[in-house]
Parts: structure tokens; C-alpha cells; sequence
């Protein structure tokens, strides 16, 4: 079954809701869509959809992150929140705006329109015909509406406008061909969204969003149809409801209106003047002088040529010009390591990926998921920017734990890596770490090898000369306690030398802070984002385990850890209030699991696996959950297999 990610960016906005129902309720199958909001909110809006107890929304997944309207930071920092809810299986991809309506069956007729368009890779988009919500009526007009380029600004913002065609007049059956996209209904296969991530210093829709969505797509390959008929509708005349501009006039804060349309333009400015090339830049299939002459304006003039240009065919490159065409080889994924790391207001992300990276054997393999959960220590750092880099940026104080952090990084892999590895935010390296750990995962002799275990220490007085490099000796996990909360606490001790073999030891548990595994990983175990902090690893070992995947030691020590928490605030210290009740309804669903805790909370996809069994977890590694007692061989950290 085709299934279809809906990403919503709502501000302020009473039409959110009755947005989604309309969508729900007129789907041919609702069971197909996954939906993921970005809800900027007020104080008087509700708190959510009542999803737990209407029964509209069963089989349809709803998912949102609710932020304060005054902690924005525009439009496309939402839309890539609410990006962060996608995942593979979803493969086809829907960007709205949250005033919209459908027609019947929509989604049969999206998914329809793909295969008759004269490309392989179609965007549908256009500026909607409109709705008014007073009378629910929409407005007749028969045909369909496409986009085209309107003028220039004085500050080098290219604008656009719509035109109308009568689509049964000209007896036009199918997608027409056109050369820009709408912000506020864009659909495709998933893929264009991998290609293109969302960037947001394109923050305020004054600063050329849709032009410049128009040239990254169509610099990447893809072409853009309008839709012969209507199949959404919009809302445009919302002048009674808030808006951003609007509300964000303290010139004092960062997310001013005016301070982040000046951002905007800067990008603009940097792809249609600057050549800029890259994740957030142009593409490099097609020139953004091709698109100049397929669109009919003269960039260097600042010109449209033909305004009310309608394109009559699909770009076809001229045969006298080379094409450099994306292909299989260009996306492997083969050696490639998606790296994940979230991050709590630590002054020491920069430097951990600053060593990883200077100390990879090939920095150039490596894809970096950053959750930054910033404060006001941190800062945005020029390596997010780069092309390897897929960063989600959110103030402190909307962060839900560690779970929730780390669920979020797995939303960022598209299957573009063979291996993964997870990370704190305040590590260090060994030389050719990379190249060791892939050979550790080869020389395992498991087809699901995990690699981990407790890093060696360093603190701030290591940094100087390197003299934690100077800890050689390796160190494995063991069970120290098991705590009033059912869970249970590790720490390291040394391993033998007549363990020492040069090939990774075999181990059953997993350290938080360091793991290393083939990138399926994150497709088999998905993170519970409800999972707040305490628990971690006893669930990464279970859940893992009991999955098939088969945990080793690593056959030397290539990664060092900064267990001090210097100059760091931890998440329960600044959630003094939400904190316990987090925590608490985390260990629930941990005991529930794993100890027989009858306490009715859902439990679903994070659960244990069924390939082997927990009470075999339970003999191997000497914990006995059901009585919480620990067995010598988990005291003294030597698994019995």
C-alpha cells in the first residue's frame, strides 16, 4: 500500500484541526497516512486533537510537537519539526499548510497523478483554489490554477503569481507541466525530501520560499506539475487570525520578524546570485541558468521575461550540454556511517565533532544526525551547514528527554548508510576510529553485531596534549545494583588479559553513550520517545537482544567519554516541575516490560522482540528482573552463553 507523511506547520491557527479532519474523513483510506504537526500554539487554543478518544483518528498516525508561538523561529524551522515524524515506510511525501481542505478520495488521487506526469521525478504542486471557512464553500472555478514568475524585488527576492487555465476546455486530462512550486501544497515521492532538507534560514514566506524551493527541486532533477484538477483547497483570506510578522516585534529577540526575513533574503540571495551549491543550495543535475530558460527569466538582468508564462512541455536538457545524472552508485550507502547525536546544552558538541571528524580515516563517509538541544551556551555552529550534516535545532526548554532526542535522530537516517553509531555530545577519538570500528563489525562473525561498552574517561585536564590517549587499557560493562525503580546500574571494570584476542569479545550489554552497528539497527529498534532517561541501556540490551542482534565488546578502545558533566545542566535540572512525572511514567513501561508490571500502559512497537527470549536474556546475563537480583557472572560482568 502506498502511504502518504503529511507535514503540517501551524501557527496560531483555529483551522489546524478541523484541517486534519477534513483530511481524515476524506481519504479513501486514512489508514495510509502518517501526519506529523508542528503546533505553534497559544495559550487559548486546546491542547490537542482528543485522539485518544475520537474515534476518527483510529489507524491514522498522529503525531505533533507542541511549541509555544513565541519560542518560533518560522516557518521552515517548523516545517523540519514536524519533518522529524516521517519514516521510511511513508513513501510519499505531502507539504499543506494547516487552513486546508480536500476532495473525496484524495489520496487515491494524488498517488494517481505521479505516473502521469512525463517525468520520474514529479512534484505536484500549485496554488489552491480557495475555501472560506464561514460557509465551507469553495470557490467555483472550473480548470486549475499553476504558478509563474511575476518581478523582482529591489532587495533580489524573485516573486510569483498565479494563473488560471480551463483545463476542460482545452481538453487537458492530465498534470501540466510548470516550473514552480507552492508552499503550501507540495506532493512527491519521499525521496525529494531526502534530497532536499529543509533549511531554515528561509524562515518568513516574503523572502522568496517558493522561487527558491522551485530551483533546488528542479536543480536536483526533479519537475513540477499543477494538478489538472483541484484536489485541495486553500484559505487565504485570514486576516482576522495571528500571524507571525505580526507577533514578533521585539527587535531585543532573536526570532524578530525582521531580523530572520533578512536571513531569508541573505539565502536567496546566496543561491540565485552566488552560486551557492549544497544541502540548503543549488543542485548540481541542472544550472540554475537552465532553469532560468525553462521558466523565462533572466537572473543577471533581475527579469522575468514572459510574465504569465504557462510552460506547454517538460524541460528537456539540450543535447549539446552534458548531464551528470544521479544514479544508484551516487546514493550508496556502502561504508558510509550515519553518526547520531543529541545533544542538552553542552558546550562540548562542537569540539566532539570537530575531533570526530579530523580524526576519521574518511570524514567524507560520514553523515552527522545532531539533535542540539541548545541554550543560551550554545551556539549555531557553520559545520550544521554543511552537506553531511541533518540538524535539528530547539530551545532547551522543549525538549521531552533523552528518548525523545534520540527518536528524533533516527527520524534524520534515510537508509543512506551501512553503518550507525550513537554518541553523547562530549566525546573524543582515537586516529582511524572509523576504519577500526567497521573492521571490529566485519571480524564479529555475526550478521548483527552490535559494538559497545563503557568509553574510557577523560575530563577537561585530558584535553591538553591528549593525555587521556594515554588510557590503554580496555574496560567492559557490569551490573553494579539493581535500583528501587526496577532498573538496573553498570559501571566498568578492565578486561582480562586472557580475553583479549584482537577480535570484539562477545558481551550482552549496551552502553548509551557509545554503540556501534550496521545502520538496519535503527529500523529494528525505534527509539520510545517516552523513554526519558533512566533505563536506557538496560532496554537498548533487552530490546536489541531479544531482536537478534548480537552485542560485542570492542576488541580495543577507540571512543573516550567525559563522564565529569562538567560545565553541563542536565535536563532534570532545568525541568525541576515536569521531571518526575516524566521519569516516572518512563520506569512504568521499563517494568511493565520487563518485570511483569501490571500497570496498563501501551507499550506497542518498543517492546521486546520475538526472535529470542527474555528469560534467556535473563540466564546469560545474570539479571533476574522478576526478583531483581543479579547473579556473580552479572556482578563480575562475564556473560554465560
Amino acid at each position: 500500500m502506498n502511504k502518504i507523511f503529511i507535514n503540517i506547520a501551524a501557527y496560531r491557527d483555529p483551522e489546524l484541526i478541523p484541517t486534519v479532519r477534513d483530511a481524515i474523513e476524506k481519504a479513501q483510506n486514512k489508514e495510509r497516512l502518517s501526519i506529523g504537526i508542528c503546533w505553534q500554539f497559544d495559550k487559548d487554543e486546546p491542547e490537542n486533537f482528543d485522539e485518544e478518544k475520537d474515534p476518527i483518528f483510529e489507524g491514522v498516525k498522529l503525531r505533533y510537537i507542541r511549541i509555544p508561538q513565541d519560542k518560533s523561529m518560522g516557518m521552515n524551522w517548523a516545517r523540519k519539526l514536524a519533518h522529524g515524524f516521517w519514516s521510511k515506510e511513508y513513501n510519499y511525501y505531502l507539504q499543506i499548510d494547516s487552513h486546508m481542505r480536500f476532495v473525496e478520495n484524495w489520496d487515491y488521487e494524488l498517488v494517481k497523478l505521479i505516473p502521469q506526469c512525463d517525468s520520474d521525478n514529479p512534484i505536484i504542486s500549485q496554488r489552491c483554489l480557495p475555501y472560506y471557512p464561514k460557509t465551507g464553500e469553495v470557490k467555483p472555478i472550473g480548470g486549475t490554477t499553476f504558478l509563474h514568475g511575476k518581478k523582482f524585488r529591489d532587495n533580489g527576492v524573485l516573486t510569483v503569481a498565479a494563473g488560471h487555465i480551463n483545463t476542460k476546455k482545452e481538453g487537458i486530462n492530465k498534470p501540466l507541466a510548470t516550473a514552480f512550486i507552492s508552499g503550501h501544497f507540495m506532493f512527491s515521492r519521499a525521496g525529494l525530501i531526502k534530497q532536499m532538507p529543509y533549511d531554515e534560514d528561509i524562515a518568513i514566506i516574503a523572502t522568496g520560499d517558493e522561487p527558491i524551493l522551485s530551483i533546488k527541486s528542479f536543480t536536483r532533477g526533479w519537475d513540477i506539475f499543477a494538478p489538472h484538477k483541484p484536489v485541495l483547497y486553500h484559505h487565504f483570506y485570514r486576516d482576522d487570525h495571528p500571524k507571525f510578522h505580526g507577533d514578533h516585534k521585539d527587535k531585543n529577540k532573536k526570532n524578530h520578524w525582521d531580523k530572520l526575513s533578512k536571513i531569508g533574503v541573505k539565502r536567496t540571495n546566496q543561491i540565485l546570485y552566488e552560486n551557492y551549491v549544497g544541502e540548503y543550495g543549488l543542485g548540481t543535475e541542472r544550472s540554475l541558468k537552465d532553469f532560468g530558460e525553462y521558466a523565462h527569466i533572466d537572473f543577471e538582468k533581475r527579469e522575468v521575461k514572459t510574465p504569465s508564462l504557462r510552460i506547454k512541455k517538460v524541460f528537456k536538457k539540450k543535447k549539446d550540454k552534458h548531464v551528470t545524472t544521479m544514479t544508484d552508485a551516487n546514493l550508496d550507502p556502502k561504508d558510509k556511517i550515519y553518526v547520531q547525536i543529541a545533544s542538552y546544552r553542552d558546550p562540548d558538541v562542537e569540539f566532539t565533532i570537530k575531533d570526530m571528524l579530523s580524526k576519521a580515516k574518511k570524514p567524507e563517509n560520514l553523515i552527522v544526525g545532531v539533535c542540539d538541544q541548545y541554550g543560551p551556551e550554545n551556539k549555531h555552529l557553520p559545520v550544521y551547514d554543511k552537506e553531511n550534516f541533518r540538524v535539528i535545532r530547539m530551545p532547551f526548554y522543549s525538549s521531552k528527554g533523552l528518548g525523545w532526542a534520540r527518536a528524533m535522530l533516527q527520524t534524520l537516517y534515510f537508509d543512506d548508510a551501512e553503518y550507525t553509531m550513537q554518541l553523547d555530545s562530549h566525546m573524543r577519538f582515537v586516529q582511524d576510529w572509523d576504519s577500526k570500528l567497521i573492521k571490529m563489525v566485519k571480524d564479529s562473525g555475526s550478521e548483527k553485531p552490535i559494538i559497545s561498552h563503557y568509553c574510557p574517561g577523560f575530563t577537561s585536564k585530558d584535553l591538553e596534549g591528549e593525555t587521556y590517549l594515554d588510557k590503554q587499557g580496555l574496560l567492559k560493562m557490569y551490573c553494579l545494583r539493581f535500583n528501587d525503580t526496577g532498573t538496573v546500574s553498570f559501571r566498568s571494570n578492565h578486561v582480562e588479559k586472557e580475553n583479549k584476542t584482537g577480535k570484539p569479545i562477545p558481551s550482552i550489554l549496551v552502553s548509551g553513550h557509545f554503540y556501534f552497528t550496521l545502520a538496519k539497527h535503527i529500523r529494528e529498534y525505534k527509539y520510545d520517545p517516552e523513554l526519558y532517561f533512566a533505563g536506557d541501556e538496560v532496554s537498548l540490551a533487552t530490546r536489541s537482544w531479544t531482536r537478534g542482534w548480537d552485542i560485542f565488546n570492542p576488541s580495543e578502545s577507540v571512543v573516550y567519554h567525559n563522564y565529569s558533566r562538567e560545565k553541563r545542566i542536565c535536563h532534570w535540572a532545568d525541568q525541576k516541575v515536569g521531571y518526575g512525572s516524566l521519569h516516572e511514567e518512563s520506569l512504568k513501561k521499563l517494568r511493565q516490560m520487563l518485570h511483569g508490571e501490571k500497570n496498563r500502559i501501551k507499550i506497542g512497537e518498543y517492546g521486546l522482540g520475538q526472535e529470542r527470549k527474555l528469560r534467556d536474556f535473563e540466564k546469560i546475563s545474570g539479571i533476574d528482573f522478576k526478583n531483581r537480583e543479579l547473579a556473580d557472572h552479572a556482578l563480575s560482568g562475564h556473560p554465560k552463553f
